[in-house]
């Protein structure tokens, strides 16, 4: 259960919109797996959760564990109850697929010129994952030589 407090807090962040999404308005992180992607983020309880499964909490209840909360309108940053939906991994991984999405687990080919890049750039690392629509992991990778070795 959401404590009232809590939920007119998380409400109050939210821009809706009478038949499109209700876009999260405050802070945003990137999903671990692929950095391209970011999520509203809530302080609460002591830790930061995804905006988008507390609004499905709110609206319906306790999420299974190991259970995700997926988005219809594949809009990340939507926190519209009647946008979302439940699923197992195996679920989301099929969404992902049927809304034509890359797998977020196979790297991207870089050009030797990008790889250059990527190692001569003072920016900080998340800041080049989402320039390349890659993973902070993969651009880490790219600058301490662990992937394309070859290239100087």
């Amino acid at each position: 259960m959401i404590d009232a407090a809590i939920e007119d807090r998380f409400w109050s962040k939210v821009r809706r919109h009478p038949t499109d999404c209700w876009e999260w308005a405050a802070a945003r992180n990137y999903k671990k797996k692929n950095s391209a992607v970011w999520y509203g983020a809530f302080r609460a309880w002591g830790s930061t959760v995804e905006a988008h499964r507390l609004a499905w909490e709110s609206a319906e209840g306790p999420i299974p564990k190991g259970i995700h909360v997926l988005h219809r309108c594949d809009n990340p940053g939507c926190v519209r109850p009647s946008h979302l939906f439940l699923g197992t991994n195996a679920d989301n991984i099929e969404d992902r697929k049927s809304k034509g999405r890359p797998d977020p687990g196979v790297p991207k080919k870089l050009t030797a010129e990008k790889v250059r890049d990527i190692r001569a750039s003072t920016m900080k690392q998340r800041d080049i994952a989402k320039q390349y629509g890659m993973s902070q992991a993969s651009i880490w990778a790219v600058r301490a030589r662990r992937t394309y070795r070859e290239i100087e």
